[in-house]
């Protein structure tokens, strides 16, 4: 039985994870397990879990920080985007 319990959660979980990729330390860390490798991770069994339900969300972040002019915006905007192609159908990613 599922009680769609991420789905409900969505509004408070990814703008959680979506932040918590932008806590790299220097762009040296590629090979550390880090807060935000583990928030890129989890927003990919979120993906995965909810579909085209995490799509909006995720693409109003994109959207906010791919053009910031702080580094580690921008590659959390990509990493956030990447996190999420597994999961949602094709149309909902065009």
């Amino acid at each position: 039985v599922s009680l769609n319990l991420i789905q409900q959660a969505l509004p408070h979980l990814v703008p959680l994870l979506t932040v918590t990729l932008t806590k790299r330390q220097s762009e040296d860390d590629d090979d550390t397990w880090s807060l935000a490798m583990a928030a890129g991770t989890c927003l990919a069994l979120v993906a995965q879990v909810v579909g085209d339900g995490c799509v909006d969300l995720v693409l109003q972040f994109v959207n906010g920080n791919f053009t910031n002019q702080d580094w580690k915006y921008r590659e959390a905007a990509v990493l956030a985007y990447g996190s999420i192609m597994e999961g949602p159908t094709s149309e909902k990613m065009r």
